[in-house]
């Protein structure tokens, strides 16, 4: 498999930081208001916030598996492109020296992996949140009736 160059590299992870950002921007902006309002929202409210979080939840946990998979891929590519280039030259190969080559080639993808992945984790907290809330609120209901 050919080895992406740094140009399209950046290019890609340029496109998938494009299609992140309004779902970044709404996870913020719901984050703000569950700080803010926390105590006054209804349960109704949280309804429709973990319905949304879900929604955005599945889209950026896909992009995070891709790019993690792009990532593994890549970096292993440019560590065969090492290893290759070492033989044509008969140079001695360094197997830690090309690994760490390899993950400095891929600094990007694991940059937005890393940045998909926090994404992921502060929308499972949040999912968590509302179906804790809608939960106590049930039970609340339940022992009043």
């Amino acid at each position: 498999m050919k080895v992406k160059s740094q140009d399209q590299i950046q290019k890609l992870v340029r496109r998938v930081i494009k299609q992140i950002s309004p779902f970044l921007r709404e996870i913020s902006q719901l984050g703000s208001i569950f700080y803010r309002q926390a105590d006054v929202l209804t349960d109704d409210q949280f309804k429709v916030f973990e319905t949304k979080l879900t929604g955005i939840y599945t889209f950026l946990n896909t992009q995070k598996h891709k790019i993690s998979c792009l990532c593994y891929l890549e970096e292993l590519n440019y560590f065969k492109h090492l290893r290759d280039q070492a033989l044509i030259r008969q140079q001695e190969f360094s197997p830690t020296l090309a690994t760490k080559q390899s993950k400095l080639y891929v600094y990007l993808l694991a940059k937005l992996e890393s940045r998909l992945k926090g994404a992921v984790e502060n929308l499972q907290e949040m999912i968590q949140t509302c179906r804790q809330r809608a939960y106590f609120s049930r039970k609340e209901r339940n022992l009043v009736q």
